[in-house]
């Protein structure tokens, strides 16, 4: 999903682009007078209404495969839809999705952290931000395979994302970023076999926080969003590709990472094992590395 959501902005911001240029081409330049001017304010960043945009996607396979060994993580048959196999849809701007009394758009904006007490003053940033987003998206896989065995189907959906944010950073030749996001998911199901016997957790929340007893769901309320980095504590998550001392070449990622993570029930192979709580989650480091 972070993949769609850096896609939709670059879609937004290249349409947007275009739009002016297209003006432009039929437009005479103007001197404009005092008055005109002072009615004019600058601002150094874009605010974004998205109404109700619609996407979909499907693929015949995606695979990541290990050069070396020449095993796969297979997608077989992918599709990201509205669960009907309609265009999934995105709604910002027009919506009051977290019920503040405003209508927020997305805005993306580039500064310079300014205060002389942080830990990195000094730092540029560009911020992405989207506190009213309306997202009814849905992931299906028709055939997950993994270093040739098959795993059965995998459905995600509907995936719900009220309130998010990104600040993206630099380091050497590195990324640094901070990603916070109040998430929800319906479902998350693997459908293993023919008979149609699965492994499904339902109601999957993340938050900063979420109240109620872990064994009554219905009385749970989400606040504030799961949070992974802490850029401006001079605590980031990093993204950096190289080589190690073996010559190999690889992604590698930092993650640490703070939240509440709850799941309404867990269900396998015809049994309910009920509600999940694991709250006050506070990873302070998380090396993930990734070599081809």
């Amino acid at each position: 999903m972070q993949d769609t959501i850096r896609t939709l902005i670059i879609i937004a911001v290249s349409g947007m682009l275009i739009w002016m240029s297209v003006n432009q081409i039929f437009a005479d330049m103007q001197i404009m007078d005092d008055t005109d001017m002072a009615a004019i304010d600058g601002t150094g960043g874009l605010s974004i209404g998205l109404d109700n945009i619609a996407y979909y996607f499907q693929a015949d396979n995606v695979s990541y495969t290990d050069t070396d060994t020449g095993n796969a993580l297979e997608l077989g048959h992918l599709m990201i839809s509205n669960g009907q196999k309609g265009p999934a849809t995105i709604q910002a701007g027009n919506v009051d999705v977290n019920h503040d009394g405003l209508m927020t758009p997305l805005t993306i904006d580039v500064a310079t952290i300014n205060n002389p007490q942080s830990p990195v003053y000094g730092k540029a940033v560009a911020v992405f931000q989207a506190l009213d987003w309306l997202e009814e998206t849905h992931l299906q896989v028709e055939e997950l395979r993994f270093c040739g065995q098959e795993l059965g189907r995998l459905d995600i959906g509907a995936i719900h994302r009220p309130s998010f944010y990104w600040v993206v950073g630099a380091h050497d030749s590195g990324v640094d970023f901070e990603y916070g996001a109040q998430f929800s998911v319906d479902a998350l199901r693997l459908t293993y076999n023919s008979q149609n016997k699965n492994l499904a957790f339902s109601g999957i929340h993340l938050a900063s926080q979420i109240a109620g007893l872990p064994e009554r769901p219905d009385q749970w309320q989400l606040n504030g969003m799961f949070q992974i980095g802490a850029l401006y504590e001079g605590r980031p998550a990093t993204f950096d590709v190289g080589t190690d001392d073996t010559g190999m070449v690889g992604i590698e990622m930092n993650l640490p990472m703070r939240g509440c993570l709850r799941v309404e029930n867990i269900h396998w192979a015809g049994q309910d094992f009920g509600p999940m709580a694991i709250d006050g989650i506070q990873v302070h480091r998380l090396n993930v590395r990734f070599t081809p």
